[in-house]
């Protein structure tokens, strides 16, 4: 079990492996149970409705999960003037969502101990989000009008490398191969306009990823109609990825946010669609040189 608990150790989140479902086909599906554990007050614990709650991950989604949390904790900001990293994931099986941000310490805890200077300056915080059907009700649970709840809570930067050490074990043992972390793959030189369109169709999430790479190279008017389409991609990193290539083709963002509730990228993406009906005829690609499509993403 890869548990993460809070500073002060009142809450517990944990993932731990329950089956590996679909082992003949691809892309592989893991199965995991999901949990916490928070305590109200002193001597008095609450065990939330967690049992049976199990979250089903493509095997490629949790090689990129986690190899998106070892990139964080080696990027941890030093010092208050160091830019904040975050990691974001989205589950579709429950409604589940995982943010985990480190930031600069707070003032008292940074002073705390100024003769380790090479104490890492920085906090962690984690953010869960959970279907409310799910979990039994709570008091120590955030309601929220769209139908969830969540909860927050500060750890430390070794707590969370222990986590991500044990998630990746248990990752290597109920996938039965070696983890390898997920880089992004190099574009081939030359592809095929209906190769993206086949790819952009592919059930797993890392080739749809790729078509969008491949649709911000290519850099015409027929991609930014097909990138504004992935912005409604049902996994988070393809309408991240989207959304970032559509911006650096046009110079358009709309404010659009790939974890935002889906209301909330809707009304986004129909500005995008506005902007686009109307700008179509009058695009021009910006050229080769100040294209990023090769780039590595986060």
């Amino acid at each position: 079990m890869a548990v993460l608990k809070s500073d002060d150790d009142r809450v517990t989140f944990y993932l731990t492996p329950l089956a590996v479902e679909f082992a003949d086909e691809e892309p592989r599906w893991l199965e995991y149970e999901l949990g916490f554990r928070v305590a109200l007050e002193q001597g008095a614990d609450l065990v939330t409705g967690s049992e049976g709650l199990s979250l089903s991950l493509m095997e490629s989604e949790l090689t990129e999960l986690i190899s998106r949390l070892h990139r964080l904790i080696e990027a941890l900001p030093r010092a208050p003037e160091d830019p904040v990293a975050t990691v974001r994931y989205e589950g579709t099986d429950p409604d589940f969502t995982l943010k985990v941000t480190a930031e600069p310490a707070p003032a008292d805890e940074a002073e705390a101990e100024p003769a380790r200077a090479s104490a890492p300056t920085v906090s962690v915080r984690v953010e869960v989000w959970v279907d409310l059907s799910c979990f039994q009700g709570t008091a120590s649970a955030e309601r929220s009008a769209r139908g969830r709840a969540g909860f927050q809570f500060t750890t430390s930067p070794g707590r969370l490398e222990q986590f991500v050490e044990h998630l990746q074990q248990e990752f290597e043992q109920a996938s039965g191969r070696e983890f390898i972390r997920r880089q992004e793959p190099t574009l081939p030189a030359e592809v095929p306009f209906s190769r993206i369109l086949n790819l952009l169709n592919r059930k797993d999430w890392s080739e749809r990823y790729l078509a969008v790479r491949l649709l911000e190279r290519v850099g015409q008017a027929r991609s930014i109609a097909l990138l504004i389409q992935a912005l409604d991609d049902r996994n988070g990193w393809v309408r991240e990825r989207a959304a970032a290539a559509a911006a650096q083709l046009t110079g358009e963002t709309f404010d659009f946010d790939a974890f935002a509730h889906a209301n909330e990228r809707l009304r986004s993406i129909r500005r995008w669609q506005s902007w686009w009906q109307t700008n179509r005829l009058a695009y021009v690609a910006p050229k080769a040189g100040r294209q990023r499509g090769d780039q590595t993403g986060s």
